[in-house]
């Protein structure tokens, strides 16, 4: 069975979240990063739009725990598949 993908839109102050179906909304800080935690189970893959600086620290902070990848550019489709474009 393949691992749950999320994909990540990151900004100055805000993470947008995909994660089967929904969107969740978080502070771009530490708070955020544990909410983010909250939502995504052990194990899932992660890919982060990055976005200049911003996408670091959650790269980093997630990166200890799930299999978190960054990339430029990405489209989010509904089936939770991660594409870049």
């Amino acid at each position: 069975m393949e691992a749950p993908v999320a994909g990540i839109d990151v900004s100055k102050d805000k993470l947008v979240v995909y994660f089967q179906g929904k969107y969740y909304e978080f502070q771009n800080n530490k708070q955020g990063f544990e909410g983010v935690k909250q939502v995504l189970p052990k194990g899932c893959k992660v890919a982060i739009e990055s976005t200049g600086v911003y996408h670091i620290n959650l790269a980093k902070y997630l990166g200890k725990e799930y299999d978190v990848s960054a990339f430029r550019k990405f489209i989010a489709l509904g089936k939770g598949y991660i594409t870049r474009s």
